[in-house]
């Protein structure tokens, strides 16, 4: 198992935190290209919003990249889990079981905010679907509460994997 660029015996999946994280990189930059592309299409009176449309299709294949990461990630932790379940030292224990607490909350808070992000589209693509229909009178969702959630994952996931790389090293020593 990788996370950054450790490896950590016992997991048969590749588990890449950096892999994950350049995926939510990714889609975050995605997000501030959605929100640019569409008020340009939005202030020029576009009747259609095909270039939104087409960053909004790039933001849902990368959603499901991260949803498969994810999904792989979580197979990995399984097998750490397992593959460490020898160790008896107390320090060793503790190393383990903190590392993998830790993966696990960074998984589920980039769960959240993938959760998040994919609500965030939907709605989009509602009120882009809206909007070349109904024009001006558009009736639109409010996708800024999924923009607050998948932000606030984001701040819960960077003061969850605080040390989670020492604590990795530590297990790797007790693990050769």
């Amino acid at each position: 198992m990788t996370t950054n660029d450790r490896t950590v015996d016992g997991a048969d999946e590749s588990l890449s935190v950096q892999s994950i994280l350049d995926l939510v990189e990714r889609l975050t930059e995605l997000d501030d290209k959605r929100q640019t592309t569409f008020a340009r299409e939005l202030e020029s009176d576009a009747d259609q919003f095909s270039e939104t449309r087409e960053v909004l299709k790039t933001q849902q294949a990368c959603l499901n990249r991260l949803e498969e990461a994810l999904a792989a990630e979580r197979r990995s932790l399984a097998c750490l889990e397992d593959g460490t379940a020898h160790l008896s030292t107390a320090q060793a224990v503790r190393h383990r079981d903190r590392s993998i607490e830790k993966l696990r909350q960074h998984n589920d808070t980039i769960r959240q905010f993938r959760e998040e992000m994919a609500a965030l589209v939907d709605a989009v693509e509602t009120n882009v679907d809206r909007l070349e229909r109904d024009g001006d009178q558009a009736v639109l969702l409010d996708s800024h509460a999924h923009l607050e959630g998948a932000i606030a994952a984001l701040e819960t996931h960077n003061d969850t994997i605080d040390d989670v790389d020492q604590n990795l090293r530590i297990l790797q020593a007790y693990l050769r």
